[in-house]
């Protein structure tokens, strides 16, 4: 009996990843949205109760990774800094919902 193929994502840590991802390597990003967008997208919806605005959440989590990611300054704290994004994207949502006047 052979060993279970390792999945790519689970092969790379994610300070590989993410310095990968930081010289330009399109694969090593694409991988860290396949490691985190479905665990980022469950918590957002946890904090927006709603799946549409939990999806856009993400998004625009990975668009403000994608531009800051050089300045994460520990290539291993990748994981609670997305959550950082991902919180303060959500708490970002429900401020303006309260904001907004029904016409």
């Amino acid at each position: 009996m052979t060993a279970p193929a390792t999945s790519p994502i689970r092969r790379h840590s994610d300070t590989e990843l993410t310095r990968a991802a930081v010289s330009g390597d399109k694969r090593a990003f694409a991988m860290i949205y396949d490691r985190y967008s479905n665990r980022l997208y469950d918590f957002c919806v946890g904090m927006l109760a709603n799946r549409d605005s939990a999806a856009d959440c993400v998004q625009d989590v990975f668009c403000t990774a994608a531009t800051q990611l050089p300045q994460l300054r520990d290539p291993d704290r990748l994981r609670p800094w997305l959550y950082a994004i991902a919180r303060n994207e959500a708490l970002r949502r429900i401020r303006d919902r309260r904001r907004e006047v029904p016409t």
